[in-house]
């Protein structure tokens, strides 16, 4: 399966946002939804994940890892970008929560 990517070039910056698959939940996973919205929803929610790859000058921000195969089990369609990642070589990794889906990547190699 192919990795959609697409590049965005701001100033110094070129911005990479790598599509990491997605998975489905219940919506009854979702608490608090006003009634209006949840009268609308089917039965599951598909939630798609992306991982940013920052390129300026010498630098190579990585932003989350993804879940690579953390979560292949339960959500198979997840970890889609790890094969792209694992060609990059970045030079600082910032993680914006600490779930699977966005540090899975570290429990790689």
């Amino acid at each position: 399966m192919s990795t959609r990517t697409h590049t965005l070039s701001l100033g110094n910056f070129d911005l990479t946002v790598l599509d990491d698959g997605n998975f489905t939940l219940p919506a009854a996973y979702f608490s608090n939804v006003p009634t209006a919205v949840s009268n609308t929803m089917n039965d599951t929610v598909t939630i798609g994940a992306n991982l940013w790859l920052i390129q300026t000058g010498d630098r190579r921000i990585l932003v989350d890892t993804g879940s690579a195969n953390a979560l292949k089990a339960m959500f198979s369609e997840t970890g889609q970008a790890w094969e792209v990642l694992t060609q990059e070589a970045p030079t600082d990794i910032i993680l914006t929560h600490m779930y699977a889906d966005h540090l899975g990547g570290f429990a790689e190699e």
